[in-house]
């Protein structure tokens, strides 16, 4: 899977915690060079209310951007796209070969939701392989304080490849599913993000899937439906077909 460059990820974090007034804010001020690559954190304090934890990432992207000057840009830029794919209810996402500007790519819109995630997510799905990126992305939103769940058709034998991937001293809730009727598989692949935002795909969370195969699927940012779909598969959890590895 191809990595974004390091301040679009440092952005993202940022984004992801500061209000949109306080980023107007930060813009203005390294514009007018107020906050530089040089600012303290004393001189932060001085000309905003952002947190320890905020200032840190601003410095680390003033000191990894080539010119302070257009992270002011960059960070404008991103927050326009991030508004851009807020815009509507649901949308097309795919995996394929091709473009197409009318739907969203499969392994951004993980990243957006997983990014975006501020209280739990759940993964559902049949097969789990060279996914290092999504699991570390996992990882990384477990220890911003995230719950992690995941409800696969063989949790047993995909634990040791989230667990071997897993960088949070939070460890996720792995559950594998367990019937005893025939040819009755797990084969459901979605997303759930702090029960709000959910896709549906027939992507597994694996390269090929992500990477190269014609995946299509469904995102939808809707607190009922996204609700409704997390009460089935808790409803499974109660019910004993799904049991935690």
């Amino acid at each position: 899977m191809t990595r974004e460059p390091q301040y679009r990820e440092q952005i993202d974090l940022l984004l992801g915690t500061v209000s949109p007034e306080k980023v107007d804010n930060l813009c203005h001020l390294i514009t007018e060079k107020k906050i530089s690559p040089s600012s303290t954190a004393v001189d932060f304090k001085m000309h905003t209310t952002l947190t320890s934890n905020q200032i840190r990432v601003v410095q680390e992207l003033l000191q990894i951007m080539p010119d302070a000057k257009i992270l002011p840009f960059c960070i404008k830029t991103i927050q326009e796209i991030h508004n851009m794919k807020k815009q509507g209810n649901t949308r097309l996402v795919w995996t394929s070969p091709i473009f197409d500007q009318r739907s969203n790519n499969t392994w951004d819109t993980m990243l957006s939701m997983i990014r975006s995630a501020k209280k739990s997510i759940l993964i559902i799905g049949y097969a789990l392989w060279e996914a290092g990126d999504i699991i570390d992305e996992l990882s990384k939103a477990s220890s911003n304080g995230c719950e992690i769940k995941f409800i696969l058709e063989n949790g047993k034998k995909y634990k040791k490849i989230i667990l071997n991937n897993w960088h949070s001293s939070r460890r996720p809730q792995i559950f594998s599913y367990s019937t005893k009727k025939a040819n009755s598989l797990l084969h459901a692949k979605a997303i759930i993000s702090d029960n709000t935002e959910i896709l549906i795909t027939s992507a597994n969370l694996t390269k090929n899937a992500i990477e190269s195969n014609v995946e299509l699927g469904i995102f939808h940012d809707d607190k009922n439906l996204s609700k409704q779909v997390t009460e089935m598969f808790d409803a499974l959890i109660a019910e004993g077909y799904a049991k935690e590895v």
